[in-house]
């Protein structure tokens, strides 16, 4: 009996991979235990042909479980798996909102900007906020080992036709959402993909590393072709349900704390933030581009083109919408090109009908109070705009903000809030010893060498077996101070 455990298990759900090997290919039972200090699952299937499995309850972020498999297959013969670790990943700020109830999870922000000089606006829609004492209350928490600088918080509240739904490209432009059609969807092997991407139900596509030469050029990246239907409209809005798998944080920490050592961490940040014209910054540049966003190509009747990139999707599913002029593109047909390992796709959908009406506004915070191991900081004038003043916050702390209660919407309307969120962050943690890492040579050698970066963390994210990194990257996670719900 053979068995993987894909290596991200997100905040929401995660996927066993179970391949059991049977002499007549009759129907096995099978047990999946899943272990944090006690079973959190313990389930029995039966299944005719090997299958993903995918796990209907929610793991915390950034612990570690051991899990095994242990199969009976029809002439009742028994074997178990090794008990392995694994560790859930996600980065950033998560940000909470008032539900009525308690404090509900939107989604992590801010996955882009792990430099000063990165520092930009990310959006959350959010359809979940009501209203407590006359207010809109939000609590920004940093439940990771990381420093944040936030520099603006606001709320935009937009009211938009019922049988609409509103959500945002990367660039914070609002698009009304009426009748989104599947398109067909084959992966790079030419497999059709298609039921798997058109619905939103956590059944995700996601890259097979297995059998990847990772020396191989062609090897480091994958692809979702898509064929759209047929219309006559030629302004389209492409809909991308994804998530980052575990190889971001990866990345990140690698950089930051593994290559060098965390006593380093002020001398290669400080190249990063400070060496910006220089070729190494300038490397850095091309190779965080590259290996972080999802390009989208069009066939010119050659070769595949690249038009439009698509930024770091976040740690837990999210849709983003990209608008497409078709009248420009030749054919029907668009790829989905990334780092092989880098995103998981739930859904991927179009949607051809026009812009409806709708009414933004958006209000600034009237209350805005950071928590923290110090005590209570009010912090109002440091988020309420766009500016070089900044509220830091670190693992454990977070930012309790409120906006005034808006009247309902007019007759006819529905309303979704959208949150930007403003700022930048390090990731502090895991620590590794300087004596235990230091390698300047590699460093060098993986910002300034095109793909070089992807081939040695892709190694390392595949086979964890075979590399010591494991030996250090446990990440602790704080949990918040105030009551939550999922």
């Amino acid at each position: 009996m053979e068995s993987s455990l894909w290596p991200w298990i997100g905040e929401y759900y995660g996927r066993l991979e179970v391949e059991p090997l049977d002499r007549n290919g009759d129907s096995i039972e099978w047990l999946a235990f899943i272990v944090n200090g006690e079973v959190v699952e313990n389930n029995s299937k039966t299944q005719e042909e090997p299958h993903h499995y995918t796990y209907e309850n929610q793991f915390d972020t950034n612990t570690t479980y051991h899990w095994k498999v242990q199969a009976k297959d029809s002439f009742g013969e028994v074997s178990t798996s090794e008990t392995e670790t694994f560790t859930t990943g996600g980065g950033c700020p998560y940000l909470y909102g008032w539900n009525g109830d308690s404090y509900k999870l939107i989604n992590a922000t801010m996955p882009q900007p792990i430099l000063k000089r990165y520092e930009t606006t990310s959006y959350q829609e959010a359809g979940i906020l009501k209203s407590r004492d006359g207010y809109y209350d939000l609590n920004l928490f940093q439940k990771l080992p990381e420093k944040a600088w936030i520099n603006n918080l606001s709320l935009k509240a937009v009211d938009h036709p019922k049988g609409t739904e509103v959500l945002t490209d990367q660039t914070c432009r609002i698009y009304t959402i009426a009748d989104p059609q599947p398109v067909t969807a084959t992966d790079e092997e030419g497999r059709d993909i298609t039921n798997l991407l058109e619905n939103q139900d956590q059944k995700y596509w996601t890259s097979d590393l297995e059998g990847r030469n990772f020396e191989n050029l062609d090897d480091l990246v994958d692809h979702v072709t898509l064929t759209l239907p047929e219309r006559s409209n030629s302004r389209i809005k492409l809909i991308v349900r994804g998530r980052q798998t575990f190889l971001a944080e990866l990345s990140l920490w690698s950089v930051y704390h593994y290559i060098l050592g965390t006593p380093n961490f002020g001398y290669i940040t400080g190249l990063l933030e400070n060496d910006a014209p220089s070729s190494l910054g300038s490397a850095f540049d091309n190779a965080f581009g590259r290996f972080s966003s999802i390009r989208l190509q069009y066939w010119n009747g050659k070769e595949w083109i690249d038009f439009r990139r698509i930024g770091i999707l976040k740690a837990f599913f999210e849709r983003t919408v990209v608008p497409i002029d078709l009248s420009k593109i030749p054919g029907k047909r668009i790829r989905l090109s990334m780092s092989a390992g880098l995103y998981d796709i739930d859904q991927i959908l179009v949607e051809y009908s026009q812009a409806r009406t709708m009414i933004s506004r958006t209000l600034e915070p009237v209350q805005a109070v950071k928590y923290g191991e110090e005590g209570s900081e009010n912090v109002l004038k440091k988020v309420s705009k766009v500016d070089n003043r900044y509220a830091i916050i670190r693992q454990g702390e977070y930012i309790d903000y409120k906006f005034r209660q808006m009247d309902p919407p007019e007759n006819g309307m529905t309303r979704t809030f959208v949150l930007p969120t403003g700022g930048y962050y390090y990731l502090t943690g895991p620590e590794v010893p300087e004596n235990r890492i230091y390698n300047l040579p590699l460093a060098e050698n993986l910002a300034c060498n095109p793909y070089s970066f992807e081939a040695w963390i892709l190694s390392r994210y595949a086979y964890p077996e075979n590399y010591p990194y494991t030996e250090y990257f446990q990440m602790s996670t704080a949990n918040p101070p105030f009551q939550t719900s999922r």
